[in-house]
């Protein structure tokens, strides 16, 4: 069988959003950029990253002069967004 992982990403006025789909029994690494706040910048379906299941933040990575929070999440399907805007 074949099951795929998904991401669809855009920025808008709002900020940044990313969509993941990780298929079951995998776990996907994934990096969103984030402004000063760091981690707090970032929320899952409107939550803080704190309180979202299947999330660890492993830490901060700049890639390029982006500033990036680093999180391992386990299946499921994830709606992330951040205030970070394009410079």
């Amino acid at each position: 069988m074949i099951v795929r992982a998904a991401s669809a990403w855009a920025i808008g006025p709002s900020g940044f959003a990313h969509n993941v789909t990780v298929p079951a029994n995998a776990v996907a690494r994934v990096l969103i950029p984030c402004g000063a706040a760091g981690a707090n910048d970032v929320r899952e379906s409107g939550k803080p990253l704190a309180s979202a299941a299947g999330i660890a933040v492993v830490g901060l990575e700049t890639v390029n002069g982006v500033r990036y929070v680093a999180m391992e999440v386990g299946s499921g399907e994830y709606r992330f967004s951040s205030s970070w805007r394009r410079a």
